[in-house]
């Protein structure tokens, strides 16, 4: 349903852009996949998004048109955020007690609590065959300029040589290789380390700063954030002040959040909405209109 009212029609014809967003209906297949690609043991599923979706128009008329994936892929932080949150309510409804942490490119996530990032580390041989890769390319002469674009040339590679090696395991498999792998990598002094600090601690519950909110938003560029990044701020903001098992319990939240940043109490923080549907800050306001006023 999130996903569906973010797309919008490829054609960009006047007549097609006045349609209702919470009315689009989109097909797409989803599949689970139990197996080992020679990586790590994967348990995780695919979504496949028909390229063409049924738009409903004010005029109450219906048509079926492609539709443009640059609004879907300009909305992958937001809907990573938002699973991210949801993930972590649930995590937490089944008794696990999570901590905040961030992800080597800065963007807020979450752990359980009681695991170093050395010990997930540990768990993953990812990030160390990325590695490996890399240095091979190196040494063969070929340059890679980014840890994406090792990945991309890596994963790449992992397809062609592991297509016919592909292990086909059931839930329970991977979970005996997980378990293996766990003791395998932590010991046993650790494990229990790890097992007292998830029954002995409270989980972490604190209301979003809505000032922090604001004062993470770039927008040196123009000065103005779009919605979804906007969203994308909140959601993470929020992530560890309730518990949110449901992308409708996340948007009521966004909604009371987005009314309480647009507070005057907020002095120069305070969020203000633009007539394009975009934001800014009240001192980023306050200073263009003392530009301007000097300009005359």
């Amino acid at each position: 349903d999130l996903l569906a009212t973010q797309l919008k029609p490829s054609c960009k014809k006047g007549m097609y852009e006045d349609f209702i967003p919470s009315e689009t209906k989109i097909i797409a297949c989803s599949f689970t996949h139990y197996e080992d690609r020679g990586l790590d043991p994967h348990l995780h599923r695919h979504h496949q998004l028909a390229n063409f979706a049924l738009f409903t128009f004010k005029d109450g008329s219906k048509k079926i048109l492609a539709i443009d994936p640059e609004s879907a892929f300009k909305s992958q932080l937001e809907n990573s955020a938002i699973y991210d949150t949801i993930l972590n309510s649930n995590l937490r409804a089944y008794g696990f007690v999570t901590e905040p942490c961030v992800t080597e490119k800065g963007h807020p996530t979450f752990r359980i609590s009681g695991y170093t990032r050395e010990q997930e580390l540990s768990m993953s041989k990812r990030k160390l065959e990325i590695d490996n890769f890399v240095e091979e390319q190196k040494q063969l002469g070929n340059y890679i300029s980014s840890d994406s674009q090792a990945e991309i040339a890596y994963i790449e590679k992992i397809k062609k040589n592991t297509a016919q090696s592909k292990i086909t395991h059931n839930c329970n498999e991977i979970l005996d290789i997980v378990k293996t792998e766990v003791h395998k990598n932590i010991s046993n002094e650790e494990l229990a380390k790890i097992d007292h600090i998830q029954k002995n601690s409270e989980q972490q519950k604190h209301k979003a700063n809505l000032v922090n909110i604001m004062k993470s938003q770039n927008m040196e560029t123009d000065g103005v954030i779009d919605m979804s990044k906007l969203r994308t701020s909140i959601v993470q903001a929020i992530r560890f002040q309730d518990n949110f098992l449901t992308i409708n319990m996340i948007e009521i939240a966004i909604t009371k959040t987005i009314e309480e940043l647009k507070s005057p109490s907020l002095g120069k923080y305070q969020l203000l909405e633009m007539s394009d549907g975009r934001f800014t800050r009240m001192d980023i306001a306050f200073n263009e209109r003392q530009l301007v006023e000097n300009v005359k």
